[in-house]
């Protein structure tokens, strides 16, 4: 199961560039001033990392990359 999500995940990546190329301009907001994206992306690194066989909760992603 794990496996078949994560080949789910690779797959997205012709979609993404499909809308991606609709776009003239997109605004990276890296440091967090636009909008406090930090617990967003770090709930969908452990997402992503469980479904590919690497368990991991938020709080232990935080305590291992982010601190």
């Amino acid at each position: 199961m794990n496996a078949a999500r994560c080949t789910i995940h690779q797959n997205v990546r012709p979609v993404v560039r499909m809308f991606a190329s609709r776009f003239e301009l997109v605004i990276l907001d890296c440091d967090g001033v636009l909008v406090d994206s930090e617990p967003s992306i770090n709930r969908a690194h452990a997402d992503v990392l469980t479904a590919c066989g690497y368990p991991i909760t938020v709080e232990e992603l935080v305590e291992r990359f982010c601190e």
